[in-house]
């Protein structure tokens, strides 16, 4: 069995636009939220998807892994759902 997090972002949030960049104690939002789940070891890969370069070149900054996805999606599930497409898993958990 091999499980994969895909963690759903995108900067063009209606309610608060750039969160996933918002730095809290000197990381950005997604990086916290990645590092969290990479603490859980039943997950055989974390994946981050997004659309946004900005966002991506972030992640695979601190060394994360990135799936680029389309923009047009209209909620998070249906980028899990395009990441899931690529990835080489049993499971995907959407985080």
């Amino acid at each position: 069995m091999k499980i994969v997090a895909v963690i759903p972002v995108r900067m063009a949030s209606s309610r608060f636009p750039g969160k996933p960049l918002l730095d809290i104690r000197g990381l950005p939002i997604v990086e916290h939220v990645r590092r969290r789940a990479l603490l859980c070891k039943t997950f055989s890969q974390v994946v981050v998807a997004t659309c946004d370069v900005e966002i991506a070149s972030v992640v695979e900054g601190y060394g994360g892994a990135v799936l680029m996805t389309a923009a047009s999606h209209p909620g998070a599930l249906d980028r899990v759902a395009e990441a899931a497409d690529y990835l080489e898993c049993t499971h995907v958990v959407n985080v």
